[in-house]
């Protein structure tokens, strides 16, 4: 399975393993929680089908780039 590498602005990485769907925000029942200002608390979900991985923006006030 794909890794998401995620750093913060200090420069500390935290890797997670993808699961075939994951769920992204500051909120702790987020499956990858990011502690960030900018991020919402349910902000994007990453999703494996079709032998590849899809990344779709919640509604986030920031939005969501790769």
């Amino acid at each position: 399975m794909a890794k998401l590498i995620v750093t913060t602005a200090d420069g500390n990485k935290q890797v997670f393993s993808l699961e075939e769907r994951n769920s992204l925000g500051r909120h702790p029942e987020q499956s990858i929680q990011v502690l960030d200002r900018v991020v919402s608390k349910q902000h994007a979900e990453i999703i494996y089908h079709q032998d590849r991985y899809w990344l779709r923006d919640l509604g986030s006030r920031n939005g969501t780039f790769i």
